[in-house]
């Protein structure tokens, strides 16, 4: 549980925003995910959960949901 309170601080950290629903974020068709966002995102969680993303993972880790499935 502590590590989606984190994830969802470091979503928060990159688009700047208290975000309510959080379930419903989706790359390219969430507010202000864009390509260079994805990118601060990535980097953002690797740093904060000290883990490495497979480069082949990036372009999978497309929503929220796909991304918590990821690290929990």
């Amino acid at each position: 549980m502590k590590k989606i309170i984190l994830i969802q601080k470091i979503f928060e950290k990159i688009f700047k925003t208290k975000i309510k629903k959080f379930e419903n974020l989706e790359f390219n068709k969430s507010k202000n995910w864009d390509s260079l966002k994805h990118i601060q995102l990535i980097v953002s969680l690797e740093k904060e959960l000290k883990v490495k993303i497979k480069t082949s993972d990036v372009e999978k880790l497309t929503s929220y949901k796909k991304i918590v499935d990821y690290f929990i």
